[in-house]
């Protein structure tokens, strides 16, 4: 049963914040629009949700400014 239940949990979470970062979190992988795969650190990603950073699609925090 329990097996089960691990089966049925998500690979990833996605977190949408407002007007802040969309949070990605857990094992996936990110790849842009050209087929590039993006860097990925500890299983956490956010993209840029305010349309202002300068490392699209990364957040680089610019909405808190």
């Amino acid at each position: 049963m329990e097996d089960q239940k691990k089966a049925a949990e998500p690979a990833a979470t996605v977190t949408i914040n407002g007007r802040g970062p969309i949070r990605i979190e857990g094992c996936f992988e990110l790849v842009d629009s050209s087929g590039a795969k993006l860097p990925v650190t500890d299983n956490l990603v956010k993209i840029c949700g305010c349309g202002r950073s300068q490392h699209m699609p990364l957040c680089d925090g610019t909405h808190k400014k």
